[in-house]
Parts: C-alpha cells; sequence; structure tokens
C-alpha cells in the first residue's frame, strides 16, 4: 500500500468541503467546534472505533452525486460533452496560483455552456 489507511482517510476527508465536512462531523456525532483541520483530527480519531471508513466513502460519493444531480438541471450529461469538445486545446497541470484557482472557480466552473465563457 503506498499510504497507510489514517493517511487514505485524512485525504479523503481533506477532499471534503468545510460546510459538508462539518455536517458529517455532526452525523457522526463528532463536534463541529474548531477549524477545519481540528475537525478532520477529530473524525480520524475516532475511525477505527466507531466510524467505519465506508461511511466516510458513502457521504463523499452522496454529496458528488448531489453535484451531478444540480448540474444536470442546467446541462445534460451530452450537452456536456458537446461542449466540451469545442475546446480546441487545453493543458492539465498544475494550478499556478490563487489566480488561476480564483479564475476556475468563478468563471471557467461557472459556466457549462462553452460560447456563455
Amino acid at each position: 500500500m503506498l499510504v497507510s489507511k489514517k493517511e487514505l482517510i485524512n485525504l479523503k476527508l481533506k477532499s471534503i468541503n468545510s460546510s459538508d465536512l462539518r455536517e458529517l462531523a455532526k452525523s457522526v456525532n463528532v463536534s463541529t467546534k474548531g477549524n477545519v483541520n481540528d475537525l478532520i483530527k477529530k473524525i480520524i480519531s475516532i475511525i477505527e472505533e466507531k466510524i467505519p471508513e465506508e461511511k466516510i466513502d458513502e457521504f463523499i460519493k452522496n454529496k458528488y452525486q448531489n453535484r451531478v444531480n444540480e448540474r444536470r438541471k442546467i446541462i445534460s450529461d451530452e450537452e456536456l460533452i458537446q461542449e466540451l469538445m469545442k475546446v480546441k486545446e487545453f493543458k492539465w497541470g498544475v494550478v499556478q496560483g490563487q489566480l488561476d484557482q480564483k479564475i476556475q472557480v468563478e468563471y471557467v466552473r461557472q459556466f457549462p455552456k462553452y460560447d456563455d465563457l
């Protein structure tokens, strides 16, 4: 195994945004006080005792499915694929900084139609 079970759980928890992480913590009876890192530490500390790792996986899957369903209200899968095919060239790589991340979050991800972007 490349990472330990604890490291894997930590990665999963860090993939959850803060409001959803607080929701998860509340659902497993963990205090939601403190910052995100505090919540992650609290959840990891009780993982083996009270929470099966599968519960975290299920929580993440449900949140992802909710996002997909919300996106489908705006644009179908087929239409989204057609829009993505309009991109002539793209380079996947490391985000170069806060500005790139801001552009992605506030513009690129907000517009499902290429021509609207």
